[in-house]
């Protein structure tokens, strides 16, 4: 990816390469600022949440806790990818005159360009914003700005642009990511910390490990827990039953490479060092038009998560 400018707490503007290292990957610590210019990034917050900005956007971290994720979206442009919001976790996000709570799983945009007010989209998932005078509920398929007395109305899903289609492509490579990650983590011991961030050093990059069962992001990719790869690979008689409440029922398919339901096609292509087509799917997924870093984990082949 094109780098990215970083401003530190106490000012001074520094660059930095968005992945540095094969293995190391930079740390955005309370305070702290990151901005794009020509190019785009993506963030682990909170395990199973991703941030992704868009060009010319500038972000400001106010809190890094895995319980508590908290950041201020200054300017430009930025989805919120989040796969699974645990009841211990909280991610919030402070644009114009509002805060925005993430309440459930699914997906969400925010803008600020120029003298507009800020706005906030919700494809999918539930939002609680508050502010000044009041807060209101948002739930799928409404928009609203960030400004004055929220007044809510819907959208359509359709109404994309560039961020929208490439963050759903980064969802099918990190699910993609999984299913070797989940195979590894189990045969290590790993399999029994909880969900978390790790590491696989064949595709490059970070992807979320479910602790149980499968969990299907916005998109409609799964990501596979390690004791649900495995009965994947090696399925008893009668095949395995996925349980937990809205994760994945049923018999766990193999991962596909045809099209989810949301109607993306594979992705194609080794952006960034990532790798091969995206990963399992199902699910409803959320439309994005025509197709469309980091937090304490674990590594595969060395190398450590932020906060």
């Amino acid at each position: 990816m094109i780098p990215a400018r970083f401003l530190g707490s106490a000012g001074v503007l520094v660059l930095l390469p968005l992945v540095h290292s094969p293995t190391q990957f930079p740390e955005i610590k309370e305070g702290e600022y990151l901005r794009t210019e020509q190019g785009r990034a993506e963030v682990l917050l909170t395990p199973g949440v991703f941030l992704r900005l868009g060009e010319e956007t500038r972000v400001q971290m106010l809190a890094s806790r895995l319980s508590d994720v908290r950041l201020r979206l200054l300017a430009g442009a930025a989805v919120v990818e989040a796969d699974e919001i645990g009841k211990e976790n909280a991610v919030t996000v402070q644009a114009g005159e509002a805060e925005v709570h993430l309440l459930r799983s699914g997906l969400y945009r925010f803008d600020i360009q120029g003298l507009e007010p800020a706005r906030l989209r919700v494809f999918a998932g539930e939002a609680l914003v508050s502010g000044e005078k009041g807060e209101i509920r948002l739930g799928n398929k409404k928009e609203i700005e960030l400004a004055g007395d929220f007044q809510s109305r819907k959208f359509n899903l359709e109404d994309t642009d560039p961020l929208d289609r490439w963050s759903k492509r980064r969802g099918g490579y990190l699910a993609a990511a999984n299913v070797s990650a989940s195979r590894q983590a189990y045969h290590s011991g790993l399999a029994y910390y909880g969900s978390g961030w790790i590491f696989n050093p064949y595709y490059g990059m970070f992807t979320f490990l479910p602790y149980r069962d499968v969990i299907w992001s916005p998109y409609g990719y799964g990501f596979y827990s390690p004791w649900a790869v495995y009965y994947l690979y090696t399925p008893p008689r009668g095949g395995y039953l996925g349980g937990g409440g809205g994760r994945g029922g049923g018999i766990v398919a193999p991962p596909s490479t045809g099209r989810n339901r949301a109607g993306a096609p594979p992705a194609s292509g080794r952006p960034s060092g990532v790798g091969t087509a995206a990963g399992p799917s199902r699910g409803p997924g959320v439309s994005l038009g025509r197709s469309v870093g980091a937090s304490r984990g674990a590594s595969l082949g060395g190398g450590r998560a932020g906060r």
